[in-house]
């Protein structure tokens, strides 16, 4: 959405050459990134009343972190940025903390006599690996417990605006969604028991349980960032990993003005 000559608006300058140049108040970035996930996963099994088998129980929860945005202030006059000086940067944290996903997976059914091995992973909609299975060993009345570290990727998508505040002059704003690329699913495995790798064994089963369906989104955290109080500058806008690494190239959004 683009906005022109509204008093309480702050815009942008595309930087692009003079005669082409458009102001707009509003852009909207679709960037790729990664979220690192770490679960605690419970696992215990309980024979069933007047059944010959046993109910394997699993519990738990996700906890997501990152990405980041990152936007640069670069200063300069007549759209030619001066390098005498660094950058402002500010870095945000797009999830909200303690963002978490519950796994309240149905209770699993098994029959058979002897309690099995039980393995825990996560893959995606399609099935592919993001976590390796861990052996939990045999699930029992107490609860076992495994906690895996993976990643996601994700798609982000990013509402950057500026706007003029009375008292606090120039304020941006950051809003938007992440959309799990390829879904998040529990697999839990049960065998009699393992290979010589640990791998359960090949007469054993699996069970999954979806967590996030594949283009399931979450709602990122909302941020109102003070821009740099001197100059017109450059902005630019890097996505980043949870680990704070480059997710994509820097985005230059325009030259920041204080609006009419």
């Amino acid at each position: 959405m683009f906005l022109f000559g509204q008093s309480n608006t702050a815009v942008f300058t595309a930087p692009t050459p003079f005669s082409e140049r458009r102001a707009f108040s509003e852009q909207r970035f679709q960037l790729a990134a990664r979220v690192r996930a770490s679960a605690l996963v419970r696992v215990s099994c309980e024979r069933q009343d007047q059944q010959p088998g046993q109910r394997l129980f699993v519990r738990g929860h996700v906890t997501l972190r990152g990405p980041q945005a990152r936007l640069r202030f670069r200063q300069g006059s007549n759209g030619e940025v001066d390098e005498r000086y660094e950058p402002d940067v500010v870095d945000s944290a797009l999830l909200p903390a303690g963002s978490m996903l519950d796994v309240e997976p149905p209770q699993l059914p098994r029959r058979g006599g002897e309690f099995p091995l039980a393995w825990i992973s996560f893959v995606d909609s399609a099935g592919t690996t993001l976590s390796p299975p861990i052996c939990v060993g045999r699930a029992r009345r107490e609860p076992l417990h495994v906690e895996p570290l993976f990643e996601i990727p994700v798609f982000v998508t990013l509402w950057l605006s500026a706007r003029r505040q009375l008292l606090k002059g120039v304020v941006l704003e950051l809003a938007g969604e992440l959309v799990f690329r390829d879904g998040l699913v529990l697999r839990t495995s049960i065998a009699p028991g393992c290979g010589s790798f640990g791998e359960p064994v090949i007469d054993g089963e699996y069970f999954d349980t979806p967590i996030a369906e594949r283009g399931a989104s979450l709602p990122l955290a909302q941020h109102r960032l003070p821009a740099p109080g001197r100059g017109r500058p450059l902005v630019s806008l890097q996505m980043q990993d949870w680990n704070g690494g480059a997710a994509g190239p820097e985005l230059h959004v325009g030259w920041l003005s204080g609006g009419t």
